[in-house]
């Protein structure tokens, strides 16, 4: 008796609110009620097949539909269709087999009438025949946008057990998604009561999913909308486990999907029936978990249990483990054992992260939107909403000392940026940025060189007679030790990638994992001048080889928006360098001229170690190596949105020593481009 009663209000409600019968009479729309059906598809159902014949009219009722066509062995999304938009008509009135298929994207119901019936309404109802018509050349002008539209996405946030920041965590969500996509997001609570949030979050009373008659107009009552976070609520109270419940939760879903762009669904830890129809329907799955061993285990166990209940595609699942105040670290090996899978996202330290929320912390992403728990949450935000922003930091030796002067700009104006990618000098500063160190500090640990030859040759320098290098590369591997320490790619505070290149395999080696000084001595050891890295099977050598500028790396990492920096010289710095050596050299010969017999002879000696030492094996190899990086690099270019070119003519690859006036040139090019860097954030 519910299930026709709900039927029946199915039927009437679309019939009513969808735009091509809205205009009908009474006794059409009861025309059309009588040769009509209401028919309930689940998550991932075929309601017809590329090919098939034209069996029936659709119209959504709850739900999302999924049009898509096959070719060349691809699928090619055309469109997404949610409640009042209909479809099977081409087909039918062409009498030509479908040339799309149609798919059920959540639990859906449709309001269907038979190809006969259709034919017999058709003739009826002549009025039906305009509306059709008028609604076709409709959805064809606006496919693009409905496309977009339609593209909702419901998350669910699940957790082992109580006390681990999952509602903290999909609050926080919900807000960051909304603020950094500029789209509709709805946070839905859903309990046994239904009173957990609601002081907390003032979300208002509970919609009861007992309720054996829920409709769109009575599910909208509950929604607390403009609210003061920038999202809307609804709470939601399950009571006991009935088979309502369960059918209510589906529909519920479907209605949001229709409206809201994320749907972020925050869950008892509890395993029902409702719980499971939740996850089945959800489009990503998040387990938010903590360093605990027991806790790790239980995660690990209900992952196991859900791929038995749920037909759920394992990699939607992602593990998001939250670090507690006084949590002990275990090595990311040995929780990657336990859960039997990757992490997805670290939580960083914060006050209260896994304890009970309150109303500051439900907030933290507006509050303190700098601090690294906020941070994370917007970088999993803009990963979800495919706008992650990439730095990429490339080749050049000494050149590279801008780059602190973009990140300093980058910190100071507050410009997110979700991944890092590093090759050669570049690995090196993105690997300090990314370990916990500020613009400042790595200045400051650059600075030790500034105007001080010395301390650069003794760093550089190390003679060897190794046949595979010019230099042991030792002093450098103790500076990479001595600032690196034994941090590894876990303990990064952002996503990093370091490039490098594998000699026998002549392909390149991107380092997201292991040991950071390691994976940096590999990017930055020039072949022949500093002795490569043995991997197992390889030899490892200076990234820039195959790719000076890590742009690439960033796209296949799913990064959309670029800012690449690219402090290799080009032909016109050179040549304007050297224009910048020759005027030195005369003022140099014009002042010694007016100078005493001592200067002369002092101006003299300087000429012949020049000559003597200039060019050098060295000077030679790196130029050479860096003229063919410029080549690559300005090909890759053209696939970064904002290109950062610090380039001072004149100076040399080994320059170090010129440290302060290489960090200003990145600082000063930043500052003048950063309109351009804001714009590309802000869109």
């Amino acid at each position: 008796m519910f299930l026709v009663r709900q039927l029946d209000v199915n039927k009437s409600f679309i019939l009513k609110n969808a735009f091509i019968f809205s205009r009908l009479r009474k006794s059409q729309k009861n025309l059309i009620a009588r040769k009509s059906q209401v028919v309930n598809y689940k998550k991932g159902d075929l309601i017809y097949r590329q090919g098939d014949p034209p069996d029936a009219f659709y119209c959504v009722i709850s739900g999302r539909v999924k049009i898509s066509r096959t070719h060349d062995n691809k699928e090619e999304v055309l469109e997404f269709l949610t409640c009042g938009m209909y479809f099977g008509i081409i087909s039918l009135l062409t009498t030509q087999t479908h040339s799309v298929s149609a798919e059920a994207l959540n639990d859906s119901l449709l309001l269907k009438i038979k190809k006969d019936d259709f034919d017999f309404i058709l003739k009826k109802i002549p009025d039906l025949v305009i509306q059709l018509s008028a609604t076709l050349s409709q959805q064809i002008r606006k496919k693009d946008f409905r496309q977009d539209a339609a593209k909702s996405h419901i998350i669910s946030i699940y957790s082992a057990v109580k006390g681990i920041g999952r509602t903290m965590y999909s609050i926080n969500l919900a807000i960051s998604l909304k603020k950094e996509t500029k789209k509709k997001a709805i946070f839905v609570q859903i309990s046994r009561s239904g009173q957990d949030m609601q002081d907390i979050l003032n979300i208002g009373e509970p919609l009861s999913l007992k309720n054996t008659l829920l409709q769109k107009d009575s599910v909208n009552k509950f929604i607390i909308r403009n609210s003061d976070l920038g999202i809307d609520f609804l709470n939601i109270s399950s009571g006991t486990e009935e088979s309502a419940v369960i059918n209510n939760t589906g529909f519920i879903l479907s209605l949001l999907t229709e409206e809201y762009k994320y749907v972020i669904v925050d869950l008892p830890i509890e395993k029902t029936g409702m719980v499971l129809k939740v996850l089945a329907q959800s489009d990503a799955i998040h387990l938010i978990t903590d360093y605990g061993l027991d806790n790790l285990r239980l995660t690990r166990e209900l992952m196991a249990d859900l791929f038995k209940k749920v037909e759920y595609p394992q990699e939607k699942i992602k593990v998001i483990v939250n670090e507690k105040k006084d949590s002990r670290k275990i090595p990311q090996e040995e929780i990657i054992r336990i859960l039997d899978r990757g992490i997805s996202a670290n939580l960083p330290v914060f006050w209260q992260a896994a304890e009970k929320i309150s109303k500051d912390s439900a907030k933290i992403v507006l509050t303190d939107p700098n601090c690294e728990y906020a941070k994370a949450i917007r970088r999993i935000s803009r990963q979800i909403g495919n706008m992650l922003v990439g730095l990429a930091l490339g080749s050049g030796a000494a050149f590279g000392l801008a780059h602190i002067g973009v990140l300093k700009v980058l910190e100071r104006e507050n410009i997110p940026v979700d991944v890092v990618a590093g090759t050669s000098i570049g690995a090196l500063i993105g690997a300090l940025w990314a370990g916990g160190n500020s613009a400042d500090e790595i200045e400051k640990i650059m600075m030790e060189f500034n105007k001080d030859k010395s301390k650069v040759f003794r760093l550089l320098f190390d003679f060897n007679l190794s046949k595979a290098s010019l230099m042991e590369g030792k002093r450098l591997t103790e500076f990479l030790k001595k600032h690196l320490g034994d941090k590894t790619f876990y303990n990064v505070k952002l996503p990093l990638k370091i490039v490098a290149c594998d000699l026998y395999r002549r392909e390149k080696v991107v380092w997201s994992a292991g040991d950071l000084a390691d994976a940096v001595r590999s990017s930055v050891a020039i072949p022949g001048i500093f002795k490569p890295v043995k991997s197992q099977d390889g030899l490892i050598v200076d990234g820039g080889i195959l790719e000076p500028l890590p742009i690439d790396t960033l796209v296949d990492s799913g990064v959309k928006k670029i800012i690449a920096v690219n402090v290799l010289p080009g032909p016109q710095d050179i040549q304007e360098g050297y224009k910048i050596y020759k005027s030195k050299l005369e003022r140099e010969r014009s002042d010694v001229q007016n100078n005493n017999f001592i200067i002369k002879i002092i101006y003299s000696m300087k000429l012949l170690f020049r000559n003597i030492f200039f060019p050098n094996i060295f000077d030679i190899m790196v130029k050479s190596i860096l003229s063919m990086e410029y080549a690559i690099a300005k090909e890759s270019c053209k696939n970064a949105n904002i290109v950062i070119n610090p380039i001072i003519p004149g100076t040399e690859w080994y320059e170090f020593f010129k440290t302060d006036a290489l960090i200003k040139k990145g600082e000063t090019d930043t500052q003048e481009i950063l309109p351009k860097i804001k714009a590309l954030i802000e869109n």
